[in-house]
């Protein structure tokens, strides 16, 4: 049997193996686990058999008894099996089988095959730098008018320090769970997805602008978006947790559907009744021929098209307002 002496956060100072029976518990030096507890008397009690293959916990006489955790009640006796806590004075004990299953050791030290290539340094300061230089490009190529260097290398570090504060939130937690920090590892991963993201927008741009009918570009670039995003939570879990890697990924896919179902009821009721002529692409630096055009009849059909669904939905309105009078 192993009693595991736990401090009041829950926390194991102590395990001490018992191979031996009766075995005596106290303050005393001469016990077989020795607690250093003044509300814990010399000899306070005795683990032993109990006749039919168990082990039972007997007090001694002490002064405080023996006081089981679940219930808060103070007891002369309690069965004892494996995961059983006890309290004697103001000490937890809890008696745990040799055979009681552990949880995986954590990782320590190089890095190992689990956490990857985004853990190797040169890759990680390849990845940040990089990262920075896209937020500057994209920054430019949205504008209009001139403007400094310094004004875009500025936006871009502002949207960087945003990045590090959400990787220093999880390397907090990491500290806390593992007791290390893997700070530029979690800076890491939201510059992959940051970088994905500036990406898939400037191809989702140019392909809108090149083939603009036929394919829905917006909602193929989000989906590549969102796998970005389920595949950054779930390597922000693998170094934070000790999930399964199945786990990992399935508590991504939830966490990540949720929030996305959320926003898009959200925003279902904010759309516009006559909202499916909206194509906004923005100029491209090509040569004319490579510039999808129509010929004049085609145009001319697509406005006569357009011209009766807008006086289609002038009718529904008059409708509406005759009804509303």
């Amino acid at each position: 049997m192993i009693v595991e002496i736990l401090d009041r956060r829950g926390t194991v100072r102590h395990r001490v193996r018992l191979v031996a029976f009766p075995a005596t518990i106290g303050r005393g030096y001469g016990n077989d686990v020795i607690l250093d507890d003044r509300y814990v008397d010399p000899l306070h009690a005795r683990l032993e058999w109990d006749g039919h293959g168990g082990l039972v916990l007997v007090d001694q006489g002490s002064v405080n008894l023996l006081r089981d955790p679940a219930s808060g009640q103070r007891t002369r006796q309690l069965p004892v099996r494996s995961g059983v806590e006890v309290r004697l004075g103001r000490t937890t004990l809890r008696f745990l089988d040799p055979a009681a299953t552990l949880e995986p050791a954590l990782r320590d030290g190089a890095v190992g095959e689990a956490d990857g290539p985004i853990a190797r340094p040169l890759l990680m300061a390849a990845v940040i730098l990089g990262t920075g230089v896209l937020l500057t490009l994209n920054s430019w190529l949205g504008k209009t008018d001139r403007t400094r260097f310094s004004e875009l290398a500025g936006e871009a570090l502002i949207a960087l320090l945003m990045v590090m504060v959400w990787a220093g939130g999880w390397a907090l937690v990491n500290r806390i769970t593992q007791q290390r920090f893997r700070f530029p590892e979690h800076l890491t991963i939201p510059c992959v997805v940051l970088s994905g993201y500036i990406v898939a927008s400037a191809v989702e741009e140019w392909l809108s602008f090149l083939v603009p009918e036929g394919i829905a570009w917006g909602t193929l670039i989000a989906g590549i978006g969102l796998a970005l995003t389920v595949w950054g939570l779930a390597a922000h879990l693998a170094r934070v947790s000790t999930l399964s890697r199945t786990a990992q990924w399935l508590w991504s896919l939830t966490v990540v559907g949720a929030l996305t179902g959320v926003v898009t009821l959200a925003n279902s009721g904010d759309q516009p009744e006559f909202a499916g002529a909206n194509s906004a692409s923005q100029l491209k630096p090509l040569p004319a021929r490579w510039i999808p055009t129509v010929t004049p009849a085609e145009f001319l059909t697509e406005v006569d098209q357009l011209k009766e669904d807008v006086d289609q939905l002038n009718d529904r309105m008059a409708e509406r307002d005759a009804e509303a009078e």
